[in-house]
């Protein structure tokens, strides 16, 4: 249906292999653990329930630990769910999902990620969300990735939206010279 699904793509010129693949049934999320350029990585795509649902964030945390075996984790995600109030949304009264934020707080803590885009831009507000009326606009969508991929200079960056009301997000790390 047009409500939700996930998926990792891989450029045509780019060699990779996968070990293993975890899906959800109800296309909330994807797991690969694979070899990219020679460097083992976790890739994980999640889209996250349009509800205060910790629980969904909770067992997502024991598949992603159950899966780990590298040192590196690259996570892009629509969590649906604000970080920062004050810095991530616009016109929203109060934040939005605070239990599923917690667990996804713990989340992040956890597995030693980082937000890559807040990382490089502390004070800027972006959105990757809006809606016209009532006027209504969030950040939504993240690239959490490990501590130890700072030194593969990530690069963020925010794409233009065209006929949506989301705006996609991108992410490039060096992992080789070439």
């Amino acid at each position: 249906t047009n409500s939700r699904g996930v998926a990792i793509f891989f450029y045509n010129n780019c060699e990779f292999e996968i070990h293993s693949e975890y899906k959800d049934e109800n296309g909330n999320y994807v797991i690969l653990d694979a070899t990219v350029e020679d460097v083992p990585l976790l890739l994980i795509n999640i889209y996250g329930p349009n509800s205060d649902t910790p629980n969904f964030y909770a067992s997502l945390m024991d598949k992603i630990v159950d899966c780990l075996n590298t040192q590196y984790i690259i996570t892009g995600s629509d969590f649906n769910l604000v970080m920062d109030k004050d810095l991530d949304s616009m016109n929203y009264k109060h934040l939005n999902y605070p239990q599923a934020r917690i667990e996804v707080l713990k989340l992040i803590e956890t597995l030693s990620l980082v937000d890559i885009f807040r990382q490089n831009a502390p004070n800027l507000r972006r959105k990757t969300w809006r809606r016209k009326k009532p006027i209504k606009q969030a950040r939504l969508y993240y690239f959490l990735i490990s501590k130890t991929l700072m030194n593969r200079e990530p690069h963020f960056k925010f794409e233009n939206s065209y006929r949506s009301d989301h705006s996609p997000i991108g992410l490039s790390c060096k992992f080789n010279d070439f």
